[in-house]
């Protein structure tokens, strides 16, 4: 892992959402009760989410970056289909 994405993995943000990186391209999110943004069903917010997937992103961008600098996510676009679970991603 570069010095970028271990910066991106250890940034405020991604402790908060319990974002790490295991073997290969695998990224996790640890459940949080914090996470919850509906408790009548028990769904994940749709901003940890999405937050979760900046993340990945920038560290997946800082992969192919030459050079130290973070890549910033300009504009993204999330299509939710279904609630997610109040479980590990």
């Amino acid at each position: 892992m570069s010095k970028v994405q271990n910066d991106l993995l250890s940034s405020p943000i991604a402790q908060w959402l319990g974002a790490s990186r295991h073997e290969g391209d695998v990224f996790y999110l640890q459940f949080h009760e914090r996470h919850i943004g509906n408790p009548s069903i028990r769904a994940i917010h749709g901003g940890v989410v999405a937050s979760f997937l900046e993340v990945i992103a920038q560290c997946v961008m800082a992969e192919t970056a030459e050079g130290d600098y973070t890549p910033q996510a300009v504009n993204a676009d999330i299509d939710y289909l279904r609630s997610t679970r109040a479980e590990d991603m």
